[in-house]
């Protein structure tokens, strides 16, 4: 397991989950995770999706996977096998690389994915830039970590809540 400055503790993180709303799908998110350590996550916090590698996948069932597909000239047949192995057909795309860096994978690459309805769109997106990724891709949702931020690992309720404004604003642009 690798440490992050993101990563909560299961008390802190079973607070957040019970604290959403109901309606908000919970994501926790892993990095290379082992079995176990998803097995005791799982446990601990009702979280509604795992979010991780493909190859970190692997034997772990019960769960509903949100896999991780990084920006690569392929990105359409990484998508779509990646929905293969899914449960509910969602993907989550993001820069090449891993996460957590604030760089946006190519827009066009994604866009030419085609029906991005369960397709989460990650990497570079900011409370200046979410509208407009919201309103061209429509995606089935959007990531963000260190666009709220005001420090790694920091999230500062203003662009947070702005973050969120900005996406709904993109989403009506659309309808």
């Amino acid at each position: 397991m690798t440490s992050s400055v993101r990563m909560v503790d299961l008390d802190k993180a079973r607070a957040l989950v019970l604290g959403a709303p109901r309606d908000l799908l919970t994501v926790a998110v892993f990095y290379r995770p082992t079995r176990a350590h998803v097995e005791a996550v799982r446990d601990a916090v009702p979280f509604d999706l795992f979010q991780a590698e493909p190859e970190s996948l692997d034997g772990i069932d019960g769960i509903e996977v949100l896999p991780v597909v990084h920006d690569r000239p392929d990105l359409a047949s990484a998508v779509a096998g990646a929905a293969e192995m899914s449960g509910g057909g969602r993907v989550l795309v993001e820069s090449a690389g891993h996460g957590g860096r604030g760089a946006a994978p190519d827009w066009s690459r994604v866009a030419a994915v085609g029906n991005l309805d369960r397709v989460v769109v990650a990497g570079g997106l900011t409370p200046d830039n979410v509208a407009g990724v919201v309103a061209t891709l429509r995606p089935g949702g959007v990531d963000v970590s260190s666009g709220v931020e005001s420090a790694p690992g920091l999230k500062d309720p203003i662009l947070m809540e702005s973050f969120v404004e900005m996406a709904r604003s993109g989403a009506r642009e659309v309808v």
